[in-house]
């Protein structure tokens, strides 16, 4: 049961981040660049790849915590 609630927890937060928190955070540093538009793609790649790194390691310890809740509850209601 808990890791059907986790598996949709993690699904949900990877949706937000993929369709409006990575597109806007992008649009955000692209507005900032300067140089060719070959420079400012690549860079804009490569901080993307980086805001997609850091992603999942926020999401793996998201992950965790609701998993130590999930438990918790678990324990608790069994009171």
């Amino acid at each position: 049961m808990n890791n059907n609630k986790l598996e949709k927890f993690r699904q949900r937060k990877a949706q937000e981040f993929f369709t409006q928190e990575l597109p806007e955070r992008l649009k955000g540093f692209e507005a900032a660049l300067e140089g060719t538009p070959e420079e400012i793609e690549r860079k804009l790649e490569d901080q993307k790849e980086i805001y997609i790194l850091n992603f999942w390691n926020k999401l793996d310890e998201l992950e965790e915590q609701k998993k130590k809740s999930l438990e918790l509850a678990e324990k608790t209601a069994g009171i």
